[in-house]
């Protein structure tokens, strides 16, 4: 409804009403002419109603998705912090863990179980 309005504007160029009711050769064609304009008038003033909606919606839509961004930029610096203090941990204990499977393990026992290990992860990453 918009582009053709647009484009009837962009055509015949802004509608000046004075001119319109004026033009007027009878009272019969001043009163068609009344009503055409007010037919007008409701339609552009409906026109640009739903326009005012439909930004009205996208806005609340773009503040719902910007409050979504947030959280999950939030969850995103909470999700490293997490596997940052797992990866120390995990890097802390290594060597009390090799040290106690070296020590009850031969050494092909030990590479035999690092590989299985490395697999596990591989296919649980």
């Amino acid at each position: 409804m918009l582009n053709l309005r647009v484009r009837s504007i962009y055509k015949f160029g802004q509608l000046n009403y004075l001119e319109v009711i004026m033009g007027a050769k009878s009272f019969s064609d001043f009163a068609n002419r009344l009503e055409l304009l007010k037919r007008i008038i409701q339609s552009d003033y409906s026109l640009i109603l739903e326009i005012q909606d439909q930004k009205a919606k996208i806005e609340a839509k773009k503040a719902e998705l910007e409050q979504d961004r947030a959280r999950l930029d939030a969850l995103a610096e909470e999700a490293k912090k997490v596997f940052g203090e797992v990866e120390i941990i995990s890097l802390r204990q290594l060597p009390e863990e090799c040290a106690f499977i070296t020590a009850e393990m031969s050494q092909g026992e030990f590479k035999e179980k690092m590989a299985l290990e490395t697999e596990a992860q591989k296919t649980f990453l």
